[in-house]
C-alpha cells in the first residue's frame, strides 16, 4: 500500500480511531484485560507468525479457565473486556486492505458501530474492563435508558467534524485503491454521509441541554450511515 492510500485510509477512519483511543484512555487496564486487547490484535500479523498468535490467544485464555476452576478468579471477564475494546483494531485493518466495494463499505460502517459499541461499554461499565461486557449487555438488551443517558456528550462531540472529513477521505481512498468512478456511488456516500453529519451534529447540541438522549440518537445516525453504506454497496454493483 502506498504512503498516500495509507493516509487517505486512516483518514477516512478518524472516528472509529478517535473513538478506539477515547476507550483505550477511559479503561482501567489490568494484566488479562491488556492481554485480551493484545492477543486479538496479533491476529492481524502475518502468516509466518501464526504460532506466536496463537500462543498469545490460548495462553491467556487458558490460565483462566484454569484459574476459575480452581480459585474462582474472573480473568476471563477481563479478557472479554480486553477482546472487546481490540475489536475495532481489526475492523480499521480490514478496512485498509478491502479489496472490494461492498468489503470497504461494511468495514467503514462496521468500525464507526464496534468503536461506539465499544466507547460506550467503557462510559457505563466505568472503565473496568471486567464490567465491561455485562454493562453492555445489561444496557442494550435490557433497555436501561439511565446508564446509556451516563456516555458524556462531550467525547462524540468532536466525531462531527471528524466524519465530515472521513467521508470524503473515503471517497478518495476508494478512487486510489479499487479505482472506482462510478458516479452512483459516489452519489450515494455523499448524501447518506451529509445526513449522517447533518444529524450527528444536531444529537450533539441537543445533548448539552438533554443528555439522555445522546446514546439513543448517535445510535439512530449509526443506523443512518448502515442504511446508507448498504445501500451504496448495491448501487455499485448494478
Amino acid at each position: 500500500m502506498r504512503a498516500s492510500e495509507l493516509v487517505l485510509g486512516l483518514m477516512a477512519l478518524s472516528p472509529a480511531l478517535y473513538m478506539l483511543a477515547a476507550t483505550v484512555v477511559e479503561t482501567r487496564w489490568t494484566l488479562f484485560s491488556a492481554l485480551g486487547f493484545i492477543s486479538l490484535s496479533t491476529t492481524m500479523l502475518p502468516a509466518r507468525m501464526q504460532s506466536l498468535t496463537l500462543a498469545l490467544i490460548y495462553a491467556p485464555a487458558l490460565y483462566a479457565v484454569y484459574d476459575l476452576v480452581a480459585s474462582n478468579n474472573l480473568y476471563l471477564l477481563d479478557l472479554a473486556g480486553g477482546y472487546v475494546v481490540s475489536l475495532p483494531v481489526l475492523i480499521v485493518a480490514s478496512a485498509l486492505q478491502a479489496s472490494s466495494v461492498a468489503g470497504l463499505v461494511g468495514a467503514y460502517v462496521s468500525s464507526v458501530l464496534v468503536s461506539m459499541v465499544g466507547l460506550f461499554g467503557a462510559e457505563i461499565s466505568k472503565g473496568n474492563p471486567r464490567a465491561l461486557l455485562h454493562a453492555l449487555i445489561s444496557s442494550f438488551l435490557r433497555g436501561q435508558e439511565r446508564e446509556l443517558g451516563a456516555v458524556d456528550p462531550s467525547l462524540l462531540a468532536p466525531v462531527v467534524p471528524l466524519m465530515a472529513v472521513s467521508l470524503i477521505s473515503l471517497l478518495l481512498f476508494a478512487h486510489h485503491r479499487l479505482g472506482l468512478r462510478s458516479e452512483s456511488l459516489y452519489g450515494t456516500l455523499i448524501k447518506s454521509g451529509a445526513a449522517s453529519v447533518a444529524l450527528l451534529a444536531l444529537i450533539v447540541y441537543y445533548s448539552a441541554v438533554f443528555p439522555d438522549g445522546v446514546a439513543a440518537g448517535t445510535l439512530a445516525v449509526a443506523l443512518v450511515v448502515l442504511l446508507g453504506g448498504a445501500y451504496a454497496a448495491v448501487a455499485a454493483r448494478r
